[in-house]
């Protein structure tokens, strides 16, 4: 279970779930400052971002997206079943102000091929 507190009701709710915790079982409670995750405009926007770099390069938008992932993220090692691989880094899971950095890498990357991106504010017609 997962709480963010952010008033004192939440508050109490914690206290109250930590207090009645009995000998019976192992718990694990962490108590660390709340980093808000990446928002949704930050992730289509940045999906704007990938879809502009790939009609001018002319590749699809998965591999512009892994191109652009790799030059900013690097690699990260996955081991599955033994087998240890080099993996492109994953976009997921990046907090707020990460997110806000990957999309100033993907303008810089934008603006050195050229490509005059759409401002954060653009929003694409369905």
């Amino acid at each position: 279970m997962k709480i963010i507190i952010n008033s004192k009701e939440r508050r109490e709710i914690a206290k109250n779930l930590v207090g009645n915790i009995t000998g019976d079982q192992n718990m694990e409670v962490i108590i660390q400052p709340y980093v808000e995750n990446h928002t949704g405009e930050q992730q289509s926007y940045w999906h704007i971002q990938i879809r502009e770099i790939a009609k001018f390069t002319g590749y699809t938008e998965p591999e512009a997206k892994e191109w652009v992932k790799l030059e900013i993220l690097g690699t990260t090692v996955v081991e599955i079943g033994g087998k240890s691989r080099e993996v492109v880094a994953s976009s997921q899971g990046k907090k707020k102000d990460e997110y806000s950095e990957l999309i100033e890498h993907t303008n810089r990357i934008a603006a050195e091929l050229g490509i005059v991106l759409p401002p954060p504010t653009y929003r694409e017609e369905n």
